[in-house]
């Protein structure tokens, strides 16, 4: 079993779990830039029904656990709230009929992966082909900077950062 989660959160959430953990700061270095170019490749080239039997998408079930995510505990402790691939499927469905969503979309997101927005927003781009922007913290210079010169299409934004960003005196 692989757990794939964050240092950060771990901090402010220790536990004891019995797997090996991936952490999401150090997948980026770990990854040569000839293996990202190899990935790109396959996923341009390759047949999508050979693609899938590879990465082994063609045995996830709907009902499988995808992720793990826990709640604020604004009402007690956290809570691990088990989310499956349907949960995640659907929503990116229903964000998708909503606000629409095209492989050229590059959607802004500042939240990170251990929060359900965060792991969403990189779900969707998965799903659609789409491109992520993904800052590792809300800094509201780098994320005007990715609104303005990168050309993001779509964000993921909790309220505080939305207030924040509509405070500038440019907006």
């Amino acid at each position: 079993q692989q757990v794939l989660t964050s240092r950060r959160f771990l901090e402010k959430r220790p536990m004891c779990l019995n797997a090996e953990l991936i952490y999401l700061e150090d997948l980026n270095e770990k990854i040569s830039g000839r293996a990202k170019a190899k990935a790109f490749l396959t996923a341009r080239l390759m047949p999508l029904r050979i693609l899938s039997r590879r990465l082994g998408l063609d045995r996830i079930k709907l009902d499988d656990v995808m992720s793990i995510i826990f709640t604020s505990g604004s009402t007690g402790d956290p809570k691990g709230v088990m989310l499956t691939f349907a949960n995640h499927f659907w929503s990116a469905l229903g964000s998708a009929a909503r606000l629409g969503m095209l492989p050229s979309d590059r959607w802004l997101s500042p939240l990170p992966l251990y929060h359900v927005g965060g792991l969403a927003a990189l779900f969707r781009c998965c799903l659609y082909g789409a491109c992520l922007l993904l800052h590792a913290t809300f800094d509201l210079d780098e994320i005007m900077h990715s609104l303005r010169h990168r050309e993001a299409s779509l964000a993921s934004l909790v309220p505080t950062m939305l207030h924040r960003l509509l405070r500038q005196s440019e907006w």
